[in-house]
């Protein structure tokens, strides 16, 4: 518990897994490499040491812009419908490097069975497109916001850090 805060790490922690978690697909926001911005969406799993992992076609706009830039902004959202204020929805953010990775890389078969776990027989079809990409979504920061007055940033060794956020900064 931090002295001084309303909060528990612990609490807010286990608030923003549940989130993640109620969450089966994320936001992505990408740019490409002329700054030309997108957005979509991408179901996911997560992986070990915090990253994310999703399965996308080459011939969407934010795959293309994932493999020129090596950058993305991920958005878990809380539902409208379960939102008690539709201005202070829970959300959490994180910013990442983002890697393709190869057909025969070791996190291939991996991650696409994780996929398929979670999703179902749609994932066995789509490793046979030729033009699916396994992308890992690496966070280098983040922030979660968990109502009005109550946002912190995410940082330290694997974003373990919870640090408030206030207003003047």
């Amino acid at each position: 518990m931090n002295e001084g805060l309303d909060f528990s790490e612990d609490d807010v922690r286990d608030e923003m897994l549940a989130l993640r978690e109620a969450c089966r697909s994320v936001v992505i926001a990408t740019v490409s490499a002329e700054g030309e911005p997108d957005a979509s969406y991408a179901p996911y799993v997560s992986g070990t040491g915090g990253d994310f992992w999703i399965f996308v076609s080459r011939l969407a706009r934010h795959t293309v812009n994932l493999e020129e830039t090596g950058r993305a902004s991920l958005l878990f959202l809380e539902s409208e419908a379960g939102a008690r204020q539709i201005f202070g929805r829970r959300r959490l953010t994180y910013a990442c490097q983002a890697q393709l990775v190869s057909r025969a890389a070791r996190e291939w078969d991996q991650m696409l069975d994780a996929l398929a776990s979670r999703f179902g027989p749609v994932v066995g079809v789509l490793r046979q497109l030729s033009d699916f990409e396994l992308i890992r979504l690496h966070p280098d920061e983040g922030s979660y916001v968990r109502g009005f007055g109550q946002a912190f940033r995410l940082c330290g060794e694997g974003l373990a850090d919870i640090v408030p956020l206030r207003p003047d900064e």
